[in-house]
C-alpha cells in the first residue's frame, strides 16, 4: 500500500464583505449609593473648611493700619553691646604659663637601630638554596645569601635577604616576591 503522507492545506476562507453583527454595549454602571454618599460628604467638609478659613481672615482695614505705621526705632543706648564682665585682653597680656617638658634623652651612639632579616628557604642541599637564590635574583632583582647553619638536626642551608632598616622593607621585598610567584612566604625577624 502506498500512501502519500503529504496533505493538501485547506483553501483560505474569504472573509465576506458582511461585518459580523456587533455585539450590544453594555449598560452603564449605576453609581453606588455609598459612592454618592462618599462624595457628598466630603463636599460638605471642604464647603466648612472653607467657610471656617474666612472667619479667621484679618480685616483689610486693620491690615492697611498696621502697614502705615512705620516701626518705632530703638534707643542707641539698645543698640550697643553690653559690657563684658572680663577683659580678656589686658588679663591675658601678662599671663605666663609655665610648662613642664620632659627632657630629651641623649641617644646612646653605640647602640645601632635593630635591623631585620627575612629568610625565605631552607633547605638540605647547597644546590637546593642555590637555585632559589638565582630564582630570587632572576624574578624580582633583590639579591640573597645561602647561609650554611650546623646544628642538631644536620646541616642546613639556609636563603637569607638582608639585613633591612625597619620591618617595613622587608615586608616591601616580601611583597615584591610573593607578585613574582617566588615564594608564598618568608619569615622576617630581628638580626
Amino acid at each position: 500500500m502506498n500512501r502519500d503522507y503529504v496533505r493538501s492545506r485547506p483553501a483560505k476562507r474569504k472573509r465576506s464583505s458582511r461585518s459580523a453583527p456587533r455585539r450590544a454595549a453594555p449598560p452603564p454602571r449605576r453609581i453606588p449609593w455609598l459612592l454618592g454618599i462618599l462624595v457628598t460628604a466630603l463636599l460638605l467638609g471642604f464647603g466648612f473648611f472653607l467657610y471656617s478659613i474666612q472667619g479667621n481672615a484679618p480685616e483689610p482695614a486693620a491690615a492697611d493700619a498696621q502697614a502705615s505705621q512705620p516701626p518705632k526705632p530703638k534707643p542707641i543706648e539698645e543698640q550697643r553691646p553690653a559690657k563684658e564682665k572680663f577683659d580678656y585682653m589686658t588679663l591675658l597680656e601678662n599671663k605666663e604659663v609655665k610648662v613642664d617638658l620632659p627632657e630629651p634623652k641623649p641617644e646612646d651612639p653605640a647602640k645601632p637601630e635593630p635591623q631585620y632579616q627575612m629568610q625565605c628557604g631552607s633547605f638540605r642541599s647547597a644546590d637546593q638554596a642555590n637555585e632559589m637564590k638565582v630564582k630570587i635574583a632572576l624574578a624580582a632583582g633583590i639579591s640573597a645569601q645561602v647561609k650554611r647553619s650546623d646544628g642538631a638536626n644536620g646541616t642546613w642551608y639556609r636563603v637569607v635577604l638582608g639585613p633591612y632598616q625597619g620591618r617595613r622593607a622587608a615586608q616591601t621585598d616580601m611583597n615584591t616576591l610573593r607578585n613574582a610567584k617566588v615564594v608564598q612566604e618568608c619569615g622576617i625577624w630581628l638580626w
